[in-house]
């Protein structure tokens, strides 16, 4: 999850500043940089910024038939694009490994987590549900691409509005938003992922590790964790083995973002709603 070239200044530089606590942004060791999300008119769509990281996210949906194991529940896929931004330390087919590689934590973070009721997609069982798909843009990379692209797949959740439907015999209806109000999606919780970097033999963690950071550390420790303090997903690499006392570490400072981030992904797109409907009202 890294980009390997880096001139031997830049490395000194930045290392010097993480022996002595700081960081070249000017962040605490144990500080995030701020994230901005905003809304589109379309449900579903979003963008969302990490520092100067942006991620743009669409929600769509289909309908489709559901698979012979599950016919009572529809599905969700995660297609991610960062065909947009150049990874110029890395060679094509490390490209397209690093963007499956982030594709797979996603998906796994959103689908494994069971945070999406897919029961709830089911238009009629064992024939009809519907199919979810998120397609995540990425046109900026200032580093900790995964954590930005989690945030946007949650915010475009629970932003998007499914169609009302209706079922004769062979005849499928799909009501426009004019006809049916649309409904929201079913969401149980918001699993959000904290990525920690590591450097200097594990010696010093940070967390939300920009561009130059990723280049250099030693590894990283990815958590994904809801509300609850449910763990829904862990990755790690690199050459590091981490101690129990990082781990606990990195759970304490990722619990604290996952209530911060869940509050403010629920007031954003309250407040998105409330706007959407008193400018209806009153125009």
């Amino acid at each position: 999850m890294k980009e390997l070239i880096c001139s031997t200044i830049e490395r000194n530089v930045v290392l010097k500043c993480i022996r002595d606590h700081k960081r070249l942004d000017c962040r605490a060791i144990e500080e995030t940089r701020s994230v901005n999300i905003e809304f589109r008119a379309h449900p579903g769509y979003v963008s969302v910024t990490l520092g100067q990281t942006r991620v743009i996210a669409q929600a769509s949906c289909r309908i489709t038939k559901p698979k012979e194991a599950r016919a009572s529940e529809g599905h969700i896929r995660i297609h991610l694009d960062m065909s947009k931004i150049p990874l110029i330390n890395l060679e094509n087919w490390k490209h397209q490994e690093f963007v499956q590689e982030l594709n797979g934590i996603l998906e796994q973070n959103i689908r494994h987590s069971n945070c999406l009721d897919l029961e709830s997609l089911c238009i009629n069982s064992g024939e009809l549900v519907w199919s979810i798909k998120i397609d995540l843009t990425v046109l900026n990379n200032c580093g900790n691409i995964l954590d930005c692209a989690n945030i946007a797949t949650l915010c475009s959740l629970y932003h998007f509005r499914l169609p009302e439907v209706s079922v004769h015999g062979s005849e499928i209806r799909v009501y426009s938003s004019a006809e049916r109000r649309a409904r929201p999606l079913r969401i149980l919780h918001f699993p959000i992922n904290v990525l920690f970097a590591f450097f200097i033999d594990g010696r010093y963690t940070l967390i939300d590790p920009n561009s130059d950071e990723e280049r250099l550390m030693d590894g990283f420790f990815s958590i994904s964790m809801n509300q609850h303090k449910e763990i829904c997903g862990i990755h790690m690499g690199g050459k590091l083995g981490l101690k129990k006392e990082q781990i606990e570490l990195c759970k304490k400072l990722a619990f604290k973002k996952v209530l911060e981030l869940t509050d403010r992904i629920r007031q954003v797109v309250t407040d998105y709603y409330k706007y959407v409907l008193q400018y209806l009202l009153f125009s």
